[in-house]
């Protein structure tokens, strides 16, 4: 009994610092998303703190294509396959956003992408110790993209 009152007592603490790591990200994520479209002249910059308005920022902030929220917004009315492939579709997108938003403020995309993996890692249970080192990698590649979009509004 011992044995799996510990085991359960470590699957929580995981559990409850990927709470923490993802609370943290989705803040930062959306202090630079929010960042990014201040600095674009957006009128409504606020939407980068909503769930799905963050999405819709990421796409229209690094000039994406609208028709690329069809597949989050499956993501949320679907279960099984089709969410799986609609998640997929949508984040390698996302990523690809990300990309075009890094590169016009001269943020490092890498750590981002390298972020972006823990969605790959988090499926395999023996690679939980990995997630969270990949989300700290993630959240710097975020909190670097804030810096340098706040640095370019500066400079101007």
């Amino acid at each position: 009994m011992d044995i799996l009152n510990n085991g359960v007592a470590i699957f929580s603490g995981i559990l409850l610092l990927m709470t923490v790591f993802t609370i943290i990200n989705y803040i930062i994520t959306s202090l630079a998303l929010y960042n990014v479209a201040k600095a674009e002249g957006d009128d409504k910059p606020w939407l980068a703190w909503i769930p799905v308005g963050n999405a819709y920022m990421t796409i229209k902030l690094g000039k994406g294509n609208m028709l690329f929220m069809i597949p989050f917004v499956l993501a949320m009315i679907f279960t099984g396959m089709i969410r799986d492939i609609s998640m997929v579709i949508y984040t390698a997108y996302s990523i690809y956003m990300y990309k075009n938003i890094c590169d016009k403020y001269n943020a490092s995309f890498l750590p981002i992408l390298i972020g972006s993996l823990s969605l790959i890692v988090g499926i395999v249970p023996a690679l939980i110790n990995a997630n969270i080192l990949i989300y700290l990698i993630g959240l710097y590649g975020q909190w670097n993209l804030y810096r340098c979009v706040t640095k370019k509004v500066k400079a101007q």
